[in-house]
């Protein structure tokens, strides 16, 4: 076999941190957060490998891509604040499940933020390591 030019410990941090970001995303469910919104945030890191392709890769994006990435993210704002509210004027509102809805979203939000730099990592690591 031949040598390997990029090494495994970056894998492995990638992996690991892919692992335990996907079980925390996993235990938002216990907070009762709807199921669209939940889909909704696992697509709501788009944005930040954008920002993150472009600070760290040098990535170029056409006003196209941008536009799109925006009109996306509007939307995830949209559909979270609209999942915030309760359906009827007339129900209470238990600041219990009030309480819950938000940790479950923050829950969501910290690992998809987190998530974003596994993206980003192998066009990092896999250049820097051809070059030896």
């Amino acid at each position: 076999l031949k040598n390997r030019k990029v090494p495994l410990l970056p894998y492995f941090v990638q992996v690991a941190l892919f692992f335990v970001l996907s079980t925390l995303n996993n235990a938002a469910f216990a907070y009762h957060i709807p199921m669209t919104v939940h889909i909704v945030f696992r697509s709501g890191g788009m944005i930040i490998n954008m920002i993150l392709g472009w600070m760290f890769t040098k990535k170029r994006y056409t006003v196209r891509q941008v536009a799109s990435v925006l009109v996306v993210t509007v939307g995830i704002i949209i559909t979270t604040l609209s999942a915030s509210k309760p359906k009827s004027r007339v129900a209470e509102v238990d600041t219990t499940d009030v309480s819950n809805n938000l940790h479950g979203k923050n829950i969501c939000s910290t690992s998809t933020l987190s998530l974003c730099p596994c993206f980003t990592s192998p066009k990092i690591i896999y250049p820097r390591s051809s070059r030896a």
